[in-house]
Formats: structure tokens, C-alpha cells, sequence
């Protein structure tokens, strides 16, 4: 990932509407504390269910303009979410968060870029506040 076209396109974040969705309550809450404290985010979602992040998106064209997503869910792994949310008509930017091996997070961004996604960032677990600096700046 391009960090400097990243910051270009993140340039107005804290406008941004945002949704976390992971499994993880603990990651979840931590990225939304980060984004709102520490860059001024505004409206932060978040949801640890994959259906309903989908219908929203389905029934809702533009509610979100980034989705941070954790990779590996219980319900459905990242790959499987990322052509989903291609195939609901997403539009926005997502954001994926990994805490595995790199080359199924290179498969993942890879696979949404050819569904046509725009990919913020990919960044590893734990979330800090160092890596998302990396991606709003």
C-alpha cells in the first residue's frame, strides 16, 4: 500500500463515516477510541456482525465511507466479506486489519482491488496509535 496516496485520500477522515466491524470487542473498541480521540473522528460504528454490515450496505448505498475490517472472523473470513461488500455495492474505502500470516492479507487487499474496492491501508494487529498515524497522518 501507497501510505502517501493513503493520507491523500484520507486528507478529510474526520468527516468520514467509519464502521470497525471485528469479532474482537476488545480490537474493536480500541480502534473506534483511537479514531475518535486521536483524530477527530466523528461518526464511528461499530458491529461484530458481518449480515448486518452487509444489508446495510445493500440497503443503504452510501452509510459508510470507510469499513475497518478484521480479517479473520468467526462467521466469515476476510476474503469472503471483502467480495461480498463488491457484490452488495459498496463504494467506499475499507481498511483491513490482520493479525496472520501476510500473504492471506496480500491475497485479501489483492482480491478487493480487483472487485473494484479502493484499500485505504492494511495493517497488522494489536492497533496503535503509531500505525494509524502511518495511514491518517
Amino acid at each position: 500500500m501507497d501510505m502517501a496516496n493513503a493520507k491523500k485520500d484520507m486528507a478529510n477522515a474526520k468527516n468520514m463515516r467509519v464502521l470497525i466491524l471485528d469479532d474482537d470487542l476488545v480490537n474493536m473498541r480500541t480502534i473506534s477510541n483511537l479514531l475518535k480521540r486521536n483524530f477527530g473522528f466523528k461518526e464511528v460504528a461499530t458491529s461484530t456482525n458481518i449480515n448486518t454490515v452487509l444489508k446495510s450496505v445493500r440497503d443503504t448505498d452510501s452509510l459508510y465511507d470507510l469499513i475497518i475490517c478484521n480479517l479473520y472472523m468467526a462467521n466469515m473470513d476476510g476474503r469472503e466479506f471483502v467480495a461480498s461488500l463488491s457484490e452488495n455495492g459498496y463504494g467506499g474505502q475499507i481498511m483491513l486489519i490482520k493479525g496472520g500470516g501476510a500473504g492471506y492479507a496480500a491475497e485479501a487487499e489483492e482480491m478487493a482491488r480487483e472487485c473494484g474496492l479502493k484499500v485505504a491501508a492494511t495493517i497488522n494487529k494489536p492497533a496503535t496509535l503509531y500505525k494509524f498515524q502511518e495511514v491518517f497522518g
